[in-house]
């Protein structure tokens, strides 16, 4: 009997903290896609459109007491996988920059923001690949039996 090889892919995304030995108020969140991860990023992304400018909250600096922001450029998603996707961390998914290379860096203000951006990381990857990979080219069929009786 012939054994079949099956390749599961991997879907994962790396994150590393790097806390400067410098007082410079940040710790840096090194985000990292696998290839397969990039993929399916680029599968839910409408790459072809012109990426769109999104606004990401960095964490709120404490001497100031005000939100530390950064612009990044990321890619459209496709409505049927946006939709999906909770939180405000969402958009981080499809930088650009992470989306081609596999590799982002954030300096982050606030240390709370790294466990926000992994949880929401967990979640809404989980989803996009749950919905390119169990919605996409989906057949199904439904059979119905039915008994006819004749009572006279």
């Amino acid at each position: 009997m012939k054994e079949k090889t099956i390749t599961v892919p991997d879907y994962s995304v790396k994150f590393r903290t790097i806390v400067p030995d410098t007082d410079e108020g940040c710790v840096q969140l090194e985000i990292k896609y696998s290839e397969d991860t990039k993929k399916i990023i680029r599968q839910a992304s409408l790459v072809t459109d012109t990426p769109v400018k999104a606004k990401f909250n960095l964490g709120n600096d404490a001497e100031q007491g005000v939100a530390v922001t950064t612009e990044l450029l990321r890619y459209k998603v496709k409505r049927i996988v946006y939709s999906a996707l909770s939180d405000q961390n969402k958009d981080l998914l499809f930088v650009k920059d992470l989306a081609d290379t596999g590799v982002l860096k954030l300096n982050l203000v606030d240390v709370r923001k790294i466990d926000e951006i992994t949880t929401s990381f967990r979640e809404n990857l989980g989803l996009v690949i749950k919905i390119l990979t169990k919605y996409s080219d989906l057949e199904t069929s439904i059979k119905f039996n039915l008994k006819l009786e004749n009572k006279k």
